[in-house]
């Protein structure tokens, strides 16, 4: 896909994303076991982190060559999680929202081959972007196919 297209379906992913998240009844995005062992809101926050994750690891590679060691990063979900607790739910979704703005706009500045699936940026797009988003969303939207 060419860069206009990747951001495109970004954006129809993250609406998708969003719709899905907004649609949780009030009282519901604090309850355990609702995504796995997270609540909602912690869902929500995961994806705002490794959004910002996501630009620093395409940052150190376009400066540095360096790929990420995934393998490292264990806890890396519980951290983000960890670091986020005092969140209330107003915040969390600033938090989203900001989070979101600041990756596309890094998106932005790439150069089209960085889109490109074969390349190691174009395939953290599609894994760690995409992919996640389209995960999520689903995890939330079978949470309120059970309520």
């Amino acid at each position: 896909m060419t860069k206009a297209e990747v951001m495109s379906s970004l954006e129809e992913g993250w609406s998708r994303f969003l719709a899905i998240a907004k649609g949780v009844p009030e009282g519901k995005y604090h309850e355990y076991g609702s995504i796995g062992w997270w609540t909602v809101s912690q869902s929500l926050v995961h994806i705002a982190s490794w959004d910002e994750e996501l630009i620093e690891i395409m940052r150190t590679y376009m400066n540095t060559g360096e790929k990420h060691d995934f393998d490292l990063d264990h806890d890396i979900n519980d951290r983000h999680i960890r670091e986020k607790e005092n969140m209330d739910l107003p915040m969390i979704w600033r938090h989203l929202d900001e989070a979101h703005t600041s990756l596309i706009s890094y998106l932005n500045t790439l150069q089209e081959k960085d889109f490109q699936e074969d390349s190691y940026t174009g395939d953290l797009i599609e894994t760690m972007i995409r992919q996640h988003y389209w995960e999520h969303e689903k995890d939330i939207e079978d949470f309120r196919n059970t309520l």
